[in-house]
């Protein structure tokens, strides 16, 4: 066959590549998905206290520079492209001082950021909100405040500021 009739084609050993690769990922997928629904489990039966408390050790750890920097290994990134069950919703500002994860040391997919310039609660926002608590199931929201906020003191300012609006 010449060179243009062999477009297209595969030859048997990528075939046999591609096969073994997909029976590889068929096995492994029942225990993703088996891991997913325990961590699930897991979330829906932590109470609101209990995410509380899991948030100010983490910041306790971050305020002693004592981060474990939790759940961020390759295994959790594959487990969170499964789904997620974030334990606390944080309504926080967009400032890049204050991200969450880092001041509460907890890592991707423990919790579900909703980040806007001053905290502004909006349709948007309030949407983001219910589908936490209410599809997510997470059992916790904070709002989380900080000083010196740009976005607040131009609010208390008064003042005309460029943008869209």
């Amino acid at each position: 066959m010449n060179e243009s009739g062999k477009k297209g084609m595969i030859s048997r050993r990528n075939l046999m590549l591609k096969a073994g690769a997909g029976m590889l990922a068929a096995s492994l997928a029942p225990a993703f998905l088996q891991a997913e629904a325990a961590k699930a489990e897991a979330i829906s039966e932590l109470t609101p206290n209990s995410a509380l408390q899991k948030l100010m050790e983490g910041n306790q750890r971050y305020i002693e520079q004592k981060r474990t920097f939790p759940d961020q290994a390759r295994s959790r990134i594959v487990e969170v492209a499964q789904g997620q069950h974030p334990f606390a919703t944080i309504l926080a500002c967009s400032d890049s001082r204050v991200a969450p994860e880092i001041i509460f040391d907890q890592g991707l997919g423990d919790l579900f950021d909703i980040r806007v310039a001053g905290n502004f609660l909006d349709d948007v926002v309030l949407g983001n909100i219910e589908y936490a608590a209410l599809e997510l199931g997470v059992p916790l929201l904070v709002i989380l405040g900080h000083e010196r906020c740009g976005a607040v003191k131009a609010a208390l300012d008064g003042k005309a500021v460029p943008g869209s609006h």
